[in-house]
């Protein structure tokens, strides 16, 4: 479902993932079509908020993309460890270790 929009002359198509961030960002047309009247890329116009400034608008978009790279889980590159489930791995004092305790320090 992608639209197509006319400024000063020039046809403008609008894909499903532009019309998705025009409603995130609650854009309306009128505010796209200014932007791209202000020489804005299409991409650009689309995907930044409003208030932000053109000088700003690339930084927003790289700072955007960074955040969501942090939020991608990593990769777990660790090897298996299956004798940690199959022996225990809290164990109690043993007799001797319980007696040095009770020499140096006094009671259990």
């Amino acid at each position: 479902m992608s639209k197509e929009i006319v400024v000063e002359g020039k046809k403008y198509i609008l894909t499903d993932s532009h019309l998705n961030s025009i409603e995130e960002y609650e854009l309306d047309m009128p505010f796209v079509r200014m932007r791209i009247r202000a020489g804005w890329v299409i991409d650009t116009a689309v995907n930044v908020p409003k208030g932000v400034a053109k000088c700003d608008a690339e930084s927003y978009l790289k700072n955007k993309s960074l955040e969501s790279k942090k939020k991608m889980p990593k990769k777990d590159y660790s090897k298996p460890k299956p004798w940690l489930k199959k022996y225990p791995q809290k164990t109690e004092f043993g007799d001797y270790a319980k007696q040095l305790f009770n020499d140096c320090c006094g009671s259990w």
